[in-house]
């Protein structure tokens, strides 16, 4: 039985009182996690070869226009609509490859990834 000092359960703390303590974030990036990072060989390999092919996909995509209109002399109109094929492929593939991926299982998956991955290495050679 509640005594008469006791506030009802209902009650609010007092104003005075400070909220609690936030709990550490657990995803939050620290100075640990970051020097754990740096130091991993497979993460700076891997950080340094992706900025490497995004630089390189942007350097692409910044120079392509004046290579469509001045090399090939082709016009601008022309040139937007080639620069535009690649993404326009990879939504669709993206697209088809999701639906397929639902359908089947991972292991088919990856199998069939390694045979499709040894076609085109010869094809190269032609």
């Amino acid at each position: 039985p509640p005594t008469s000092a006791s506030p009802p359960p209902s009650a609010s703390p007092p104003p005075s009182a400070s909220p609690p303590p936030r709990p550490a974030c657990p995803s939050c990036l620290t100075w640990s996690k970051l020097r754990r990072m740096y130091s991993n060989v497979d993460f700076v390999g891997l950080t340094v070869a992706a900025a490497i092919n995004m630089g390189a996909v942007r350097a692409m995509l910044s120079s392509i226009s004046f290579v469509y209109t001045h090399y090939y002399e082709l016009s601008t109109t022309v040139g937007g609509v080639l620069i535009s094929v690649p993404p326009l492929t990879g939504l669709l593939a993206s697209l088809l490859v999701a639906r397929i991926a639902a359908k089947t299982s991972p292991a088919r998956l990856v199998a069939a990834g390694m045979v499709a991955g040894g076609g085109p290495p010869p094809l190269l050679l032609l």
